[in-house]
């Protein structure tokens, strides 16, 4: 299998939490009365349709110049992303995708394309002992862009190939017109820290690259 020397991508990513916030009201002359103001959580929902995550592989070896970099989407995405809104102290998110719904994103022929997709379903993600990929967020920096966006670190567990490991995630998070959020990101992750073995083929003359680009286009709404 191939895959791509520029790392774009997709997998989700973020949202927003908030607390309870304190505020002084004035009172009887000369006293202060600090009172609880509730904030209330909002929930988005993933559209899956609309959001996107990309998996980009390298290839290297020896024979590595005959060989094709290759590019899978993702479009069958679930999840939310719970936040108060206007914030970004914390942020949750949770988010799935079946390993199965990966597609190739290449002008091959047709037996090309479904061997190459049978290589990464099969002997990668192995999707039939491990059919899905996951997130769960623990915790969120962030920091407001002048234009109201933000830029945040969710740090969380990615599930994948039945191992799970701590990640931290980059995201651009902008709410669109509509009032839906939008989460832009991506990075870099290394298959064998969870337990995959880069594909190999033209007998072990060219491989894929350990490393793989991900990089992600969340849209949620509520």
């Amino acid at each position: 299998m191939r895959t791509s020397k520029r790392f774009a991508v997709p997998l989700s990513a973020a949202a927003l939490l908030g607390g309870a916030a304190f505020v002084v009201l004035p009172g009887a002359p000369g006293a202060t009365d600090p009172r609880p103001v509730a904030t209330t959580r909002a929930e988005y929902k993933l559209d899956g349709k609309g959001s996107r995550l990309t998996v980009e592989t390298e290839t290297v070896g020896l024979s590595s110049m005959f060989g094709h970099d290759h590019k899978f989407v993702a479009r069958d995405l679930a999840g939310k992303i719970t936040l108060v809104p206007g914030t970004a102290d914390a942020a949750t998110l949770e988010m799935t995708v079946r390993g199965d719904a990966l597609n190739l994103v290449e002008d091959v022929s047709d037996d090309t394309h479904r061997e190459i997709e049978t290589a990464l379903r099969e002997a990668v993600l192995e999707t039939g002992k491990f059919p899905e990929i996951a997130f769960r967020s623990r915790a969120v920096t962030a920091t407001k862009n002048d234009d109201g966006s933000f830029d945040i670190k969710m740090t969380g567990d990615l599930t994948l190939h039945g191992v799970r490991r701590k990640m931290i995630v980059p995201a651009h998070v902008t709410m669109t017109s509509e009032g839906s959020l939008r989460a832009v990101g991506a990075l870099e992750l290394r298959q064998s820290d969870f337990k995959i073995k880069p594909y190999t083929f033209a007998k072990g003359t060219v491989r894929v690259r350990d490393y793989v680009a991900l990089s992600f286009d969340l849209v949620a709404r509520r």
